[in-house]
């Protein structure tokens, strides 16, 4: 719902736990424009060996406008060189974030 504040994102990891690994997020648009619906998001989280969740927080943007559900995206992509090769992103690396319109 757009009134949420803040929607949380729950990042895994499993497999091998060995070696400490980072993971780029960042959100891109859709219909959903940054700044308008949502606050930006381009960090990246280390996970330490064994660690296997990192939870991130978007911040959906509530105004008092009439407009159709809207959709953004949040894309995973590995960091070059961290993983040692071991670590992979798996098969689903872009989550389409819908933000369902709560004005009559």
């Amino acid at each position: 719902m757009e009134n949420i504040g803040t929607f949380k994102v729950l990042i895994c990891r499993h497999g091998n736990l060995r070696n400490s690994c980072k993971v780029k997020v960042e959100t891109i648009d859709g219909s959903a424009v940054e700044g308008e619906d949502y606050q930006a998001l381009d960090e990246v989280l280390t996970f330490e060996p064994k660690e296997t969740e990192k939870e991130i927080g978007i911040t959906i943007v509530d105004d008092n406008q009439w407009e159709p559900d809207e959709e953004f995206f949040l894309k995973l992509t590995m960091l070059q060189g961290h993983g040692n090769g071991e670590v992979k992103l798996g098969r689903t690396s872009i989550m389409e974030i819908t933000i369902l319109n709560d004005d009559g």
